[in-house]
């Protein structure tokens, strides 16, 4: 079974985990074309054996495992992509003192009734 993890990690250690992640991509890519050029000359030379399914089956998940790493990846490197690219925020505006007296304010007073009962 497996599950997500996620968790904070400093920005620039972001490009090593991305390369990590490539990294351990590639080498169970290359394990599993060995696999496959293996498997290649079984099928030509009509060597397949009662094994051949399960061989099969195990290069088809490794390769979901390399689809599942990369889609991380991807996500990771968006989001850092994303928050490289957005310019920083421009500071807030100085607060100024209103020159407005109270009698120039608006009135936002409101009338609140209470609600209607079943007699009404």
């Amino acid at each position: 079974m497996k599950v997500k993890v996620t968790y904070g990690l400093d920005m620039t250690s972001v490009p090593n985990l991305v390369e990590s992640m490539v990294n351990n991509a590639t080498s169970i890519m290359e394990s599993q074309l060995g696999k496959l050029k293996s498997l290649q000359c079984m099928v030509l030379d009509s060597e397949l054996v009662e094994h051949t399914p399960d061989i099969i089956d195990n290069i088809r998940k490794q390769i979901s495992n390399i689809e599942l790493e990369l889609a991380d990846a991807q996500s990771i490197v968006g989001g850092y992509v994303d928050v490289m690219g957005t310019p920083a925020a421009p500071p807030a505006p100085p607060l100024v003192e209103s020159t407005t007296s109270q009698e120039e304010a608006p009135s936002y007073e409101k009338t609140i009734r209470p609600p209607a009962t079943q007699d009404e």
